[in-house]
């Protein structure tokens, strides 16, 4: 089983937190958040994750609290893994209002 995290950065304020385990070369688990740096310290904007079994986008209230959750469930968790990152790649700026 193998765990691995690693931070992405996409400008000064902003990067990708991202978290997985693969067990044989497979994503079992994961977790990918947006992050912002701000003065009150790091705060998730939006995640996507494997919670409750399935992946998913929770999409967050400028609080932190849960707004929406988008199932993926058409995604193998590999796959999930990689949209999950080209998204936030992509989209970081329509999160960062």
């Amino acid at each position: 089983m193998g765990a691995e995290n690693y931070i992405i950065w996409l400008n000064e304020h902003t990067y990708i937190a991202v978290d997985f385990m693969t067990v044989t070369g497979r994503v079992v688990t994961f977790v990918v958040r947006l992050m912002r740096i701000e003065r009150s310290g790091d705060r998730v904007l939006s995640r996507f994750d494997t919670a409750h079994g399935l992946p998913h986008h929770d999409l967050l209230t400028a609080k932190g609290n849960l707004a929406k959750k988008v199932w993926l469930d058409e995604l193998s968790f590999d796959d999930a893994l990689s949209y999950a990152i080209k998204h936030f790649k992509e989209h970081h700026a329509d999160y960062e209002s």
